[in-house]
């Protein structure tokens, strides 16, 4: 990981710890209320190359009722190069989780899940460049929960864990 003074200031814009925590978070708040259970560790390695790659996100508010593979079977041209997008990812999601851990608003579970606590929506604060990013990980929260196990979902992405 590349120290956070040497990073360019594009990088510290868009993938500080705080936003994409944030984007973690809400994801895996929608999870747990559609599912009744915390996320799964695994899953949350999908949700930033998801959610922070503009043409992924702008097509997810399209097609809000059907469903993730129903979505993905609409849109394999995304998925081209997500495998090294969500490689990329991985340090930012692990320094996203440690800030989101450190200040107590997530914990892990003994069984690996990952649960939201002290869960208080900001939306007062948020303008319309960070909403897009919060309610798109709202609805693949909900998508995650419904769409079968990380094996499977993982599968479908056409990726390992």
């Amino acid at each position: 990981m590349i120290p956070w003074n040497k990073r360019v200031i594009e990088v510290k814009a868009l993938l500080n710890p705080a936003f994409c925590g944030e984007i973690l978070r809400r994801c895996i708040r929608a999870y747990e209320k559609a599912s009744g259970k915390g996320m799964p560790y695994p899953l949350v390695y999908l949700v930033l190359p998801l959610i922070l790659h503009n043409k992924t996100n702008s097509k997810m508010g399209l097609y809000k009722e059907i469903g993730l593979i129903v979505w993905i079977q609409n849109n394999e041209h995304l998925l081209i190069d997500f495998a090294t997008r969500a490689r990329r990812l991985i340090p930012i999601t692990k320094e996203s989780l440690v800030f989101l851990l450190r200040y107590n608003t997530l914990e892990i579970s003994e069984n690996s899940n990952l649960s939201v606590k002290n869960y208080q929506s900001h939306q007062d604060d948020n303008d319309n460049y960070t909403e897009k990013y919060y309610l798109r990980a709202d609805l693949l929260g909900e998508w995650l929960a419904r769409a079968g196990s990380p094996t499977t979902i993982y599968s479908i992405f056409g990726v390992t864990p």
